[in-house]
């Protein structure tokens, strides 16, 4: 390759970092030609040059392994919810604004969320092997008494149980309260009432809010 063709990709960390975050199905050949400033095509023939045919073939296999696994670790599971987005209702589309959120918040707390994609492309949540999770939430909507006060109340059902842990998040415009509980906590009781706005009053279950330290150990 000349050294202009390997100059456009500077600004992305390089031509084969670029190739990595394809590979790893982090970005289509698309997203890698919109960040490098060029074409699909042009993208396509600068790999092609770089790996030479057989590589590029060999890249795209590899890709097709990673992508068409079930298991997603929490960077792919971004992708993947954000793909979503896309094609997504306004309130369908806060619901996987507000897991995105989630998982964000899960990565800063050094939790490493992965999932297993099921049919009609749900998402099984889980920490580890051994630690499994289930995620409910709710958008904030005025209109009912309870919400006007600052609380919603999610039901909860013996099934609860199946999982070791379960996080429940409420989205309130741009703001999303989550509250993390093991589910030993609360498979006795049949609703939850959690607080997301006026949190000077008292709530019964202030202690789980952003109790990622449960879920970490």
């Amino acid at each position: 390759m000349n050294k202009d063709s390997l100059n456009r990709y500077t600004r992305c960390g390089g031509l084969d970092a670029l190739i990595r975050r394809y590979e790893r199905g982090d970005i289509s050949l698309e997203k890698g030609a919109e960040l490098a400033g060029c074409s699909r095509g042009t993208f396509c023939k600068d790999i092609v040059r770089y790996l030479g045919p057989k590589g590029f073939t060999l890249l795209r296999n590899n890709r097709r392994k990673v992508i068409t696994s079930p298991t997603l670790d929490i960077l792919k599971l971004k992708t993947f919810f954000a793909e979503r987005l896309k094609s997504l209702s306004k309130n369908e589309g806060q619901k996987l604004q507000t897991i995105i959120y989630i998982l964000e918040q899960a990565e800063r707390a050094g939790v490493l969320l992965a999932g297993i994609k099921g049919r009609g492309r749900k998402v099984r949540f889980f920490i580890s092997p051994k630690k499994t999770l289930k995620i409910r939430m709710a958008l904030a909507n005025y209109q009912q008494p309870e919400h006007q006060i600052g609380l919603h109340r999610f039901r909860v059902t013996p099934a609860i149980s199946k999982y070791d842990f379960a996080i429940f998040a409420i989205r309130n415009d741009n703001n999303t309260t989550i509250y993390i509980f093991k589910t030993s906590e609360i498979s006795g009781i049949q609703s939850l009432a959690l607080r997301f706005e006026w949190f000077e009053r008292n709530s019964t279950y202030e202690y789980a809010r952003d109790r990622w330290s449960i879920l970490a150990k």
